[in-house]
């Protein structure tokens, strides 16, 4: 069993809260698995391990591109920009939704044809290591009493921009979220009744202040909104960022956040610490991780302070401006779907 120690990226990892010796082995087993066949594995190999990677592919061709940066992110057929789904179970109904069960299959020049029920095993990755990092990004989920890490913060970004661009829209999937918020709380509130007619009050008010700072909807939004599988991503990547540096063998970001995607950049967010500044630079591979980015034109120490600044003075307006976007959502959503049915 490896110790988290031996993991070539623990002199970054140790930095960061809430990853700790067991999460770190679990990361280290990914990686090493990995190693297998690349002496120095990369993010997007480490992510097709874990089935992580979102699955890009044409509705109109009806085609699944496994090398999408080859063709520009477009399908190789018809040109059309290539549309993005994560491999999760909501996003494989969508696949199967839009696809039908006969595909095909693009990787590079070949183009072949396979059927969607056999081929979704091959998307979602090793299904242990899939878990382990699920656990470890369900840390990373904004809660009200928790002491948030600097990639906290990242995750209540992107959630607040997943709601902002969601509000606009009215596809069934939209309305099955907001619903599964609603039903969610609806359960809990029966369940606080339940409690308190059995007089089992230390409980009932445990739920009822998880219910009331939005605990349930919160973890719907992580999850349902694939935000917790971006942190999954972003914490591998900066793994496999921090060891190659320290091996000498960094070629740079993911090709997805080189080039354009769906018409706008993929942000891309270099590998983050929780730790005071100075305190991490005692470290000579973090020295050597500040000085390979500002080669390439970041200033990470910067972006270190100013993830760190908002997780210490913007949290919490940050995830009140959260509960009330939830609530508009699940008002908006719930209610068109009531109008569709009448």
């Amino acid at each position: 069993m490896p110790t988290a120690s031996r993991a070539p990226f623990y002199h970054w990892a140790r930095h960061v809260k809430y990853l700790g010796p067991a999460s770190i082995v679990k990361m280290f087993a990914i990686y090493q698995t990995a190693q297998r066949r690349h002496i120095v594995p990369t993010a997007p190999q480490l992510w097709r391990l874990s089935g992580l990677p979102p699955v890009s592919y044409c509705p109109v061709c009806k085609l699944i591109d496994e090398t999408p940066a080859a063709h520009n992110y477009r399908c190789p057929i018809c040109g059309r920009v290539l549309e993005d789904k994560a491999p999760s179970k909501i996003g494989v109904r969508v696949l199967q939704a839009k696809l039908g069960d006969v595909v095909k299959v693009a990787r590079f020049n070949d183009i072949r044809t396979v059927k969607l029920s056999e081929y979704i095993p091959h998307i979602t990755g090793n299904p242990r290591f899939n878990s382990y990092m699920m656990i470890i990004a369900e840390q990373y989920r904004p809660m009200p009493n928790k002491a948030p890490s600097v990639y906290t913060v990242v995750a209540l970004e992107e959630m607040l921009k997943a709601l902002g661009k969601r509000m606009s829209e009215d596809s069934q999937l939209t309305r099955e979220l907001a619903t599964n918020i609603a039903n969610e709380n609806e359960v809990a509130k029966a369940a606080i009744e339940e409690l308190r007619r059995r007089r089992e009050e230390r409980m009932a008010a445990a739920l009822s202040k998880a219910l009331s700072m939005g605990g349930i909807g919160v973890a719907t939004v992580y999850s349902g909104f694939g935000v917790k599988r971006k942190i999954a991503k972003m914490l591998l990547d900066h793994a496999a960022a921090a060891a190659a540096i320290r091996l000498g063998n960094y070629q740079g970001p993911p090709p997805i956040f080189q080039g354009r995607v769906l018409g706008s950049p993929h942000r891309y967010i270099p590998p983050l610490v929780d730790d005071p500044p100075d305190q991490v630079l005692e470290d000579e591979y973090m020295r050597a991780m500040v000085e390979w980015f500002e080669d390439h034109g970041i200033d990470l120490v910067k972006v270190w302070e100013h993830y760190q600044a908002v997780r210490d003075r913007q949290y919490k307006a940050m995830y009140s401006e959260l509960l009330n976007m939830i609530d508009e959502f699940v008002k908006k959503h719930t209610t068109a779907k009531e109008e569709t049915k009448q």
